[in-house]
């Protein structure tokens, strides 16, 4: 069982790494791509420029809630809960939301991430009832700007449309181990995380 946890903890660290990785290549290529397409500058009468390098403080804290526009449906309805983010006013490059819910009561028609503020999809699943949603966004390695990655709160990370099967009550939350935002720092660090679950009532017909 060690070993098993061990295996599992560097996979998940290693599938970020990868994350990041082709998320800081992407915004390499298109800079070298601005820059190339910029008429060249007369270079006189400017002195060296020193940028501070900006460590992130500790205790960063982000947010990832649910929200529906009602809580309460009849059986066989359909419905959409949203996964949110709150940055906090850091920019971001990643974030992943896992949803777990109750297969008796629910089932998960699709996941649908075509209005997310992350442009690039890296996982999106629904297995053993829990759904699986992973994006990132191109960044620049600076964590406190706001002109890349993504920087703001009620982003949409994506939106899980579920049909109510039978009456009752019922929760979906996160998988907190699971479920993060990374920052924009090119290390893959996981911002300290809060979360707002959801409760669903179903009635009768």
């Amino acid at each position: 069982m060690y070993n098993n946890n061990q295996q599992n903890i560097f996979w998940s660290n290693y599938k970020w790494l990868i994350i990041i990785g082709v998320l800081f290549l992407a915004a390499v290529i298109i800079m070298s791509l601005f820059l190339i397409s910029q008429p060249s500058q007369p270079t006189a009468n400017i002195g060296p420029v020193i940028e501070e390098k900006k460590t992130a403080p500790n205790g960063l804290q982000a947010k990832l809630y649910l929200e529906a526009d009602k809580l309460e449906f009849s059986q066989g309805e359909e419905f959409t809960v949203k996964i949110l983010l709150d940055t906090n006013s850091y920019d971001i490059t990643a974030a992943s939301g896992f949803l777990a819910y109750d297969r008796d009561k629910l089932a998960v028609i699709k996941i649908d991430s075509q209005n997310s503020v992350l442009t690039m999809a890296a996982e999106e699943k629904n297995e053993n009832g829990v759904v699986s949603v992973v994006r990132g966004q191109p960044g620049d390695r600076d964590w406190a700007d706001s002109d890349d990655g993504y920087n703001g709160s009620g982003g949409l990370l994506a939106g899980v449309v579920f049909k109510a099967l039978a009456a009752g009550e019922t929760e979906i939350n996160f998988v907190e181990d699971e479920s993060r935002l990374v920052l924009d720092d090119g290390y893959g660090t996981s911002m300290e995380m809060s979360y707002k679950n959801t409760k669903i009532i179903i009635n009768d017909k």
